[in-house]
């Protein structure tokens, strides 16, 4: 089997369109731990962009609300550190979408 792109050697097969890839032109996504052509791969890449873009704004959501939890005094110090986690999980996982989104694919290639 030849890769989709070069005819080089195939190393895998993509799993969502099916083509042949060698080890310059697809790879396997460590998120998803399914194997992808370069070319798929490029083609989620705005999917990618956008659900990180979202978890960032959404992320100011909790961290609002746990600002205004921690304002109230004792009553609202635990909620609003809650919150605060909140925020702070959904943005960091935003930014890693972010990151992922402007990584290379396949690793190690250049």
């Amino acid at each position: 089997m030849d890769c989709y792109s070069c005819k080089a050697s195939a190393t895998g097969a993509c799993s969502r369109c099916g083509s042949f890839y060698c080890a310059r032109h697809g790879g396997e996504d460590r998120e998803k731990f399914r194997a992808f052509c370069a070319s798929c791969f490029d083609r989620m890449r705005p999917t990618i962009t956008f659900s990180g873009v979202v978890l960032v704004v959404l992320s100011l959501l909790p961290f609002g609300f746990g600002f205004a939890g921690l304002r109230q005094g004792a009553d609202g110090v635990v909620a609003g550190i809650l919150m605060l986690l909140l925020g702070l999980v959904c943005g960091g996982v935003g930014v890693w979408r972010l990151f992922r989104s402007l990584s290379q694919f396949p690793p190690g290639t250049k």
